[in-house]
């Protein structure tokens, strides 16, 4: 899904645009399907806020969950936490991602 420019109608560009404000993240909510459309780190999906700001430290050492050194051990536990979270979704692959 594109987000703006010449390949989007205009009613999705005002949509999107409404995106960043306090109102839409107060009244729409996103619900995983296939998880085609998610965007796993930047995405509001599980939790209440992006991965990349609740575990910035993963985010910026990220590789495919392969990292080239040894995490710190406080970055271990972060990497337990998100695993938690992770628990807690399931993808149904007969389903697409939808907001709501």
């Amino acid at each position: 899904m594109k987000e703006g420019g010449r390949e989007v109608s205009i009613w999705w560009r005002d949509i999107s645009a409404l995106r960043s404000e306090e109102w839409f993240h107060g009244n729409v909510s996103q619900f995983v399907g296939d998880g085609n459309n998610i965007l796993f780190w930047t995405g509001v999906w599980v939790g209440g806020m992006p991965f990349r700001e609740r575990f910035t430290r993963l985010f910026v050492r990220r590789g495919a969950w392969s990292w080239r050194c040894r995490l710190f051990a406080w970055e271990d536990d972060m990497l337990g936490e998100l695993r938690i979270l992770l628990l807690t979704v399931t993808l149904l692959s007969d389903r697409v991602d939808r907001r709501v």
